[in-house]
């Protein structure tokens, strides 16, 4: 994984220094066209106060930006945000389910039964891992071509709060896990990682 903060206290006991790359650009171990926009994201750089800081009156906490997906263990994962928007999909419809548990997106008929959908109707959109920029961490795991979701509204009618993976690319939903809001349930899905 990529290291973008590293820290250290230098000096002797009595004039202790606290030191980070911060102001080391080329100690970031993480591809040029990403670095900017994420240490920018995270308040990191050389031009961060961070880099002036010598360790009187800080506390440190690790940031780190580089997540292997394939190794997510539930429960070690406190929190998530996504600071390069790389995985936003846009959603379309709303679709009317139909009486068979089907709605249709994109030229597919979906099996969408089993998904509690308050209106009678989910968005839907893809993540199409071409679209996304060469080196992206997410277009080099799926490798298996567009990744299909939907999202329902399990509460109130209109209002999507729980999202459905097509997981194994069959088209099929009826065995997906929903997720919602991270924070609030600590849930994810494994993605098979694709072959290209």
């Amino acid at each position: 994984m990529p290291v973008l903060l590293q820290a250290s206290v230098v000096g002797d006991r009595e004039n202790p220094v606290f030191e980070t790359t911060a102001g080391l650009s080329g100690m970031y171990s993480v591809d040029a066209q990403w670095s900017g926009p994420l240490l920018s994201e995270i308040g990191a750089g050389p031009s961060s106060p961070a880099a002036t800081y010598n360790g009187q009156g800080v506390k440190l906490g690790i940031v780190d930006t580089g997540v292997d997906v394939s190794v997510l263990v539930p429960g070690l994962v406190t929190e998530w945000i996504d600071v390069t928007e790389e995985g936003a999909v846009s959603l379309q419809g709303p679709f009317q389910i139909s009486s068979s548990g089907t709605i249709t997106f994109g030229g597919r008929t979906l099996n969408v039964s089993g998904i509690i959908s308050k209106s009678g109707r989910l968005r839907a959109g893809t993540l199409d891992p071409a679209s996304l920029p060469p080196g992206s961490p997410v277009r080099a795991f799926l490798t298996s071509g567009p990744l299909t979701v939907v999202a329902a509204d399990t509460r109130l009618a209109g209002q999507y709060d729980t999202v459905f993976i097509d997981t194994n690319y069959d088209g099929s939903f009826a065995t997906e896990r929903g997720l919602e809001r991270y924070r609030d349930s600590r849930a994810g899905v494994p993605v098979p990682q694709g072959t290209g």
